[in-house]
């Protein structure tokens, strides 16, 4: 099973919310991709990326997600000062690592941040998964925003960003009663 993750991080009042959200596909990776791929015309050549896409290709992206039976899950970050971002990051990389595991992912897709960034998030892979004593059972690797895969996780964090800035709640809200996100995981220093 696959499961990817992307990130975002909203300045809210008090400091920013760094978010880091995975989805675990229940479907078959080549059905999923097709699902994904089939929303945008085959021309299409730039990624998804939720903030600059119009209302057709959000609410097709968030069908696509129910379609295919992905499970969300979500760990917000907050507060979280500008100089702490990375660390954020690792303790919300760390709670949803065993997650993902836990719903029966096998390969872990991220996005890729660059060379230095992409160490950091693999000392945090193996450290949560050595501390669960599952060293090996989860195979991860990074890819750019062309994997058309990751735009199902930049959806979720689009969505979560939006609700936590109280922008628009509606398409977290069709993700909840889809089932694809349950709850958001708070976490704090």
């Amino acid at each position: 099973m696959l499961a990817v993750l992307d990130e975002t991080y909203p300045e809210l009042p008090g400091g920013v919310a760094y978010v880091v959200g995975a989805a675990v596909i229940l479907s078959e990776e080549h059905a999923a991709r097709a699902a994904v791929t089939g929303i945008f015309a085959e021309t299409r050549v730039r990624p998804f990326h939720w903030h600059e896409e119009g209302p057709a290709a959000r609410e097709a992206m968030i069908a696509v997600l129910a379609e295919i039976g992905a499970v969300a899950h979500v760990c917000v970050h907050y507060p979280t000062g500008r100089k702490k971002l990375e660390a954020a990051r690792g303790r919300a990389l760390g709670e949803v690592v065993p997650r993902v595991l836990g719903d029966g992912a096998s390969t872990l897709l991220i996005e890729s941040r660059g060379a230095v960034e992409d160490g950091r998030d693999r000392a945090v892979i193996l450290d949560t998964l050595n501390a669960l004593n599952r060293s090996g059972e989860l195979h991860y690797e990074w890819r750019t925003k062309a994997e058309s895969l990751l735009w199902l996780a930049d959806c979720i964090c689009g969505t979560v960003r939006e609700h936590l800035l109280g922008i628009d709640d509606r398409p977290f809200e069709q993700l909840r009663a889809a089932g694809v996100i349950d709850q958001l995981i708070y976490i704090s220093w």
